[in-house]
């Protein structure tokens, strides 16, 4: 993961206290620890210093915790029921993972693009 950036005057504003069975995952530039988590009897607790942190330390918080990714890359991800939106900034091929573990890769247009699939099959339904 890339290291924790300072933020000027909220540096470090919140930290996580160091303690007994939590594990440092990143620390502020001062040292300060900024992302832990702890194992509860039954769960996970995160604990997260501010302000928020960038996308792959997201990315990296959520595959332990276990969440399923659509997609590789970047893009905004609607699913629920039969239907899977994707919102992407930027066309060109993008790989996405349904829940049924199949793949595909969308080639889109080179604009921003709306995408809306069957969650099943991935066939694009608009």
């Amino acid at each position: 993961l890339p290291p924790l950036q300072s933020w000027g005057a909220l540096t470090p504003r919140f930290y996580v206290e160091e303690g007994a069975g939590l594990e440092v995952w990143g620390r502020h530039p001062m040292g300060h620890p900024a992302v832990a988590r702890a194992e509860l009897e039954d769960h996970w607790s995160w604990y997260l210093a501010l302000p928020p942190l960038g996308s792959p330390w997201w990315r990296a918080l959520l595959k332990d915790s276990g969440a399923h990714f659509y997609l590789d890359g970047e893009g905004v991800v609607y699913a629920g029921g039969d239907w899977l939106v994707l919102h992407f900034a930027n066309g060109g091929k993008h790989n996405v993972h349904l829940r049924n573990f199949a793949s595909l890769t969308l080639d889109l247009p080179p604009k921003p693009v709306t995408v809306l699939l069957d969650a099943r099959s991935g066939k694009i339904l608009f």
